[in-house]
């Protein structure tokens, strides 16, 4: 397996997870997206660190305001959301998986199970 070069160092463990479940259906550009995956699930578990934090809202001075960490969780949620369709880890992929397969275990469900 070879990381894409915009991979993040500190989301690499994260790709290799998600490149694990999926390497049997990888096709070409996959692992582009899935390095994207993994950087904005980096990206989230940082601002959402922030948000826990300091909060929602930043208080100076002479102004309130909106804290960046907010919009930066807001806009990989749904990046997070998209590609994991993509690749069948939300709820939804999973079960038109195993609609596609009858009563196999997929294994994202076999890796949560330990």
């Amino acid at each position: 397996m070879k990381k894409p070069g915009h991979l993040y160092k500190e989301a690499g463990p994260m790709y290799e997870k998600l490149y694990s479940l999926v390497e049997n259906g990888i096709r070409d550009g996959d692992e582009n997206l899935l390095a994207v995956l993994a950087n904005a699930y980096w990206d989230y578990r940082k601002a959402s660190e922030v948000l826990s934090g300091r909060g929602p809202v930043l208080a100076g001075e002479t102004m309130v305001r909106k804290n960046p960490a907010f919009d930066i969780v807001k806009d990989t949620v749904k990046i997070i959301e998209s590609l994991s369709g993509h690749f069948g880890f939300s709820p939804k992929a999973r079960n038109e998986k195993m609609d596609l397969k009858g009563e196999e275990k997929d294994k994202l469900d076999a890796l949560m199970d330990g």
